[in-house]
């Protein structure tokens, strides 16, 4: 993944350069009018006259704000921060947080889930070994899902068991002719970090990367 400082300035226009960025195009015209990065207030200001309200497991409203220092106590790490308080710490002129603050807007319910589901894998990890940023496997697979993932949605099936575990030959083969009945909702800021850098990098697929959902009907 290109590192944030490697990438282009704020562009409000970005979600119409690339078919990548799709599901974002209905979020991302809300800073369609800033000529320079929106502020945490204005992250905080949509979130404020969001419909739905966006809310962690713990029934606690998200809330955007700056990025701490290192943490003292377990509830004060990213994860636990988040699901205790509803507090999402967020850069500032950052695409990465830029995208996690979306991200939250698209897929409410999905991050909630995900962010409870780290807490007690990192709490026993502290406990256990002490080591604050080595993840378990768990952890990394959470993470890997949440920030490299893609969610692919059929009416066929058969087109989804050729995807599982991985992308067979046969999907690839039948991908143009499932088209209609088949879409990729991808969760990947990696990919999107990596798609508006100038100079993009080669990425090996991971197993771990897809949800595959079959539904009724299109």
């Amino acid at each position: 993944m290109k590192h944030c400082h490697s990438l282009p300035g704020w562009n409000p226009r970005f979600a119409s350069t690339s078919p990548m960025y799709a599901p974002l195009r209905h979020l991302a015209a809300h800073f369609q009018s800033f000529d320079t990065w929106p502020t945490l207030a204005d992250y905080q200001a949509l979130l404020d006259v969001w419909p739905a309200p966006v809310q962690t497991l713990a029934g606690k409203a998200l809330r955007i704000v700056a990025q701490d220092e290192r943490p003292g106590r377990f509830e004060e790490h990213y994860a636990p921060r988040i699901y205790h308080s509803g507090e999402l710490q967020t850069r500032c002129e950052n695409w990465h947080d830029f995208l996690q603050f979306l991200s939250w807007l698209m897929f409410p319910a999905t991050k909630a889930v995900i962010n409870a589901a780290h807490l007690p894998h990192a709490k026993q990890r502290l406990e256990v070994t002490g080591e604050l940023g080595r993840r378990s496997s768990l952890e990394n697979m959470l993470s890997l899902f949440d920030e490299g993932g893609a969610v692919i949605v059929s009416s066929d099936e058969t087109l989804l068991q050729l995807i599982n575990p991985h992308f067979s030959p046969p999907f690839v083969a039948r991908r143009f002719k499932g088209a209609a009945c088949l879409a990729f909702v991808t969760k990947e800021r990696a990919g999107i970090l990596d798609s508006l850098s100038s100079t993009p990098t080669e990425r090996t697929p991971s197993r771990a990367c897809h949800w595959a959902v079959a539904v009724e009907g299109w």
